[in-house]
């Protein structure tokens, strides 16, 4: 017993002994505020070991150093813009925080001598100076921000950074415009004197911090001496009874904001996005647990939101009201709403050649659309000092649009004239709530979401008449947590339960309803990490479904389906990064390809009953980006490459009996789509000068089936577009000047039929400022072949606008675009279906001549 007692006694000595002789210190380095300082340099040295170590802080600020036979270390610590530190530390503290201060010197005077390239980087945001972009021809906001490198404004109003969507726009940094789409395309030129593009915005909630795709947001900044109203009033009219209004009103007080626009115009101008909708209808919901959109639009709501490019005339008008209370960092109230309608008309001729049949039909068709939406959305946010946040969103929608088709048709000596009308009345409600909560272990996090749409649709013709409704409920709840430790280096750990359900409903007069529910029970298990040079998230769902379709009585369920996902980043810095994405997901497919009931579409075309078992598709998402931005090099850079790949999401065999054609949805099916796109903005040395090249290059294989017979249809579609654009500052001119070719190439696998388009054209804009003067012209000339026409369209645009007033607050514009096809317009393109080849011939909308008064406050 004495020989076990001295065998302990010694091992507790040694073990105090090794303890006592390896020493750790964590060393923590912020600035003045608390903020960690990542890639601070390190020098330390131990006493009396006399070892020397050398590092850098992590991206939470953090160093280790561990050494034996060591009874206080000395550190040294530098960081660029920070005054230096070095201290001495006894090895007995296990954490040492060490705080840099700014080390600044006020100079009496600095002159700089230099030329701007007009941005300016400060951190994670991006500051541009829109005189230095504009020359004052500009009709918008927009128009301004779209010269700026690597930004890009769709026609609607979408602004993008680099291939990335902008998903705030700010004003005066207060998040106050609901919809900011139609904003900016609404608010003057000169309605900023400062526009800052600021990276991983975040609103105030917990989980923010672990966001790994970064987030964001256009701020416009308001002249100094702008009060707090704002108000803007434009309307013109000019030949061809054609007119245009835009007016948009605002108010900013510390706590509230009230802002308006309401727009008209019959000259085509997009007044109403798709985002609109999906904003509004709760159309687009993000997947709680992986934060995916889920698309997913009707038939009637395709035909409103996508209407064709045969339309010859369009009067439009949109109203858009909110009001936003903010209370400092507590809580914040928005209030939507939106009306809108549009009434338009298009006609077309086509040569219509059946594949099968060896048929020739000329084909007339005229068509009118009236389209009626409303919606109102209110939001809730509640927040405690970034510890919990509470959100709630309501958002009800409703809809009409009502179509009326005339069609002419002679095929072997046949005529045949037939008519269609549809009516759709399309309802949604969705509610959502959401709340965090920080411990000292990560994020707890739960959602909650419910949807109901409906629609009432009414199709009737010649020989037919034909009601149904679809109707869809969903309800979503998750919760899980983010877990994530000081020691784990910047790594979070994500898990997560779902449970979801849905049901959707076709009701047809006369017929057996059709109905799918699904309940969808899941788990989610991943990884992150979102700071440092490495960034990475990677996870996989888990789901056990349960669907159940009725009026089909053998139903292929699986037992269990796998979503893996993956992202990787090296983040050079924030404006040079390469990323890669891959994911695998699963959804129920449509309800009109599962429906067991027939539908007459329209005079030509019927739908019969599906003889699909397989309810579920599945999809494969990878993509490729590359970004790089260097201001100095006056460079800006996107590279992207993406795959996607669905299976199983219905396979529609096409048959046609003369003219009549017929479809019916089975199993299989699916397409690959590959798309490339290549953009590039140079600064020509110390030139106002940028070089601009874009490149877009899309291909899709499609399963196709026509008479049984199996095929692919496939169709490329490649883009170039050059150009170059000056930026004077001292000389009256400047000039944009820019060439592109396109060429869209399809191909039926099973047929040797064939349908090639070609496009080519060049364009060159002058613009002459003086005083209160601005004059643009813009030469255009575009060329198409689709095979059979050649089309050769010279046309000319034109601005001319003037200011007036003390503060220039009056402005009279006569603005002319297509001047040289103000009352007819017409353009060919060719096509190929699973059953045919069309070449048609459709007016597109004319040019307009207006001239405008508006006046700002």
């Amino acid at each position: 017993m004495k020989k076990l007692h001295y065998i302990a006694s010694a091992l507790v000595v040694s073990l105090g002994y090794l303890t006592a002789s390896a020493s750790a210190i964590i060393v923590k380095v912020t600035d003045a505020d608390g903020e960690a300082i990542p890639y601070a340099s390190i020098c330390a040295r131990t006493i009396p070991s006399d070892k020397n170590y050398r590092s850098i802080t992590d991206c939470d600020g953090l160093f280790r150093i561990t050494s034996e036979n060591t009874d206080s270390i000395e550190i040294n610590v530098k960081s660029l813009g920070m005054a230096p530190h070095n201290s001495k530390y006894p090895c007995s503290d296990d954490t040492v925080s060490i705080t840099l201060y700014e080390d600044a010197v006020t100079l009496s005077e600095v002159v700089v001598k230099g030329s701007s390239y007009g941005v300016v980087e400060r951190g994670d945001t991006l500051s541009f100076n829109p005189e230095r972009f504009s020359d004052g021809s500009e009709h918008n906001i927009g128009d301004v921000i779209k010269k700026m490198p690597g930004m890009s404004v769709d026609e609607f109003g979408n602004v993008s950074f680099q291939g990335q969507k902008v998903d705030k726009v700010l004003v005066d940094g207060r998040d106050v415009l609901t919809s900011p789409e139609s904003f900016i395309n609404t608010l003057p030129s000169d309605f900023a004197s400062q526009i800052e593009l600021i990276g991983n915005y975040s609103e105030g909630s917990p989980s923010e911090t672990y966001m790994t795709d970064s987030r964001n947001a256009l701020n416009l900044k308001r002249p100094p001496q702008k009060n707090q109203n704002s108000i803007n009033l434009a309307a013109g009219g000019g030949i061809c009874s054609k007119y245009q209004s835009e007016n948009s009103a605002m108010r900013l007080t510390p706590t509230q904001a009230t802002s308006g626009i309401v727009n008209a115009n019959n000259t085509g101008r997009p007044l109403f996005s798709m985002m609109d909708w999906l904003r509004s209808s709760g159309t687009l919901q993000g997947v709680m647990n992986a934060g995916e959109a889920r698309l997913s639009l009707s038939t009637d709501e395709r035909e409103m939101l996508f209407p064709p490019v045969n339309e010859d005339s369009r009067d439009a008008a949109l109203a858009n009201f909110t009001y936003t209370y903010d209370q400092e960092e507590h809580y914040r109230l928005n209030a939507n709403g939106i009306f809108y309608f549009t009434d338009s008309h298009g006609q077309s001729q086509a040569i219509q050649e059946y594949i099968g049949s060896k048929l020739t039909n000329y084909q007339n068709n005229y068509i009118t659309r009236h389209n009626r939406f409303g919606t109102l959305n209110i939001s809730n946010h509640l927040k405690g000092d970034n510890q919990w946040s509470l959100r709630s969103k309501t958002s009800m929608s409703i809809g009409h649009n009502y179509n009326t088709s005339l069609l002419s048709n002679s095929y072997n000596q046949i005529l045949l004239n037939s008519s269609d009308e549809t009516s759709a009345r399309p309802f949604s409600v969705t509610q959502s709530v959401n709340f965090e909560r920080r411990n000292a272990y990560g994020i707890f996090f739960t959602e909650a979401n419910a949807t109901y749409k409906s629609s009432e649709i009414h199709s009737f013709g010649d020989s037919y008449d034909n009601s149904h409704r679809l109707i869809s409920a969903s309800a979503e709840i998750s919760g899980g947590w983010l877990l994530s430790r000081p020691n784990w280096h910047g790594n979070t750990l994500k898990l997560s339960a779902r449970l979801t359900y849905k049901y959707t409903c076709e009701k047809n007069e006369g017929f057996q309803n059709t109905s799918v529910s699904t309940t969808w029970p899941g788990l989610y298990v991943g990884a992150m990490k979102n700071k440092g040079l490495l960034r990475y998230a990677i996870g996989a769902d888990l789901f056990f479904p349960i669907t159940h379709v009725e009026a089909i009585t053998t139903i292929k369920n699986p037992t269990m389906l796998f979503q893996p996902k993956i992202m990787g980043e090296i983040w050079f810095s924030r404006q040079h990064r390469l990323q890669v994405k891959a994911m695998l997901t699963n959804d129920v497919n449509d309800i009109e390809k599962l429906s067991s009931n027939p539908w007459q579409a329209s005079s030509l075309q019927r739908k019969l009953s599906s003889n699909m078992t397989r309810p579920i598709c599945r999809t494969f998402d990878a993509s490729l980006t590359y970004r790089n931005m260097r201001l100095f090099d006056r460079l800006t850079m996107l590279g992207v490459a993406a795959f996607k790949s669905i299976r199983n999401d219905g396979l529609c065999n096409v048959s046609n009996d003369g003219l009549l054609q017929t479809s019916i949805y089975g199993d299989g099916g699916g397409q690959d789509i590959f798309m490339s796109q290549i953009l590039v903005n140079k600064g020509l040395g110390r030139l106002p000068i940028d070089l601009k090249l874009s490149s877009k290059f899309n291909w899709t294989s499609l399963s196709v089936s026509s008479f049984n017979q199996l095929g692919k249809l496939i169709t490329s579609e490649p883009t170039v577009t050059l150009g170059f654009t000056t930026r004077f500052q001292n000389f009256p001119a400047n000039f944009d000047c820019s060439v592109y070719s396109s060429w869209l190439h399809q191909h039926l696998s099973y047929s040797d039929m064939k349908s090639t388009t070609t496009q080519w054209g060049a364009s060159i804009k002058t613009t002459f400022s003086k005083n209160r003067w601005n004059l643009s012209l813009t030469a255009k000339y575009d060329c198409a072949y689709d095979g059979i026409n050649n089309l050769r369209f010279p046309d000319l645009d034109a601005d001319v606008r003037y200011k007036f007033g003390s503060r220039h607050e009056w402005e009279v514009s006569v603005t002319a675009q297509n001047l040289l096809h103000l009352r007819n317009y017409q353009w060919d393109s060719s096509s190929v279906t699973p059953i045919m080849a069309a070449y048609t011939t459709y007016r597109r909308l004319p040019g307009y001549l207006l001239c405008s008064l508006s006046w700002h406050l």
